[in-house]
């Protein structure tokens, strides 16, 4: 083990392991952004299925999003 661990090391590390946490956090959010974008077409395409058979806009293809917070 190093004794001579100075502020600047301490410093730089912890610099380090903030911007490591920030590129995880940054991909997370892209792969949310992919995810939610893919659910909206995904919720319009049995939208346009439900109209073209003639049914009505019943809830029972609606997301339940009572459980969804916000993220920011």
């Amino acid at each position: 083990m190093d004794l001579n661990i100075t502020s600047d090391d301490v410093l730089n590390a912890a610099m380090a392991e903030i911007t490591r946490l920030e590129s995880i956090s940054l991909r997370q959010q892209v792969v949310l952004a992919k995810y939610e974008e893919k659910i909206k077409d995904l919720q319009h395409e049995l939208d346009m299925r439900d109209k073209l058979k003639g049914g009505d806009d019943s809830e029972s293809t609606k997301p339940d999003t009572s459980h969804e917070q916000e993220t920011n």
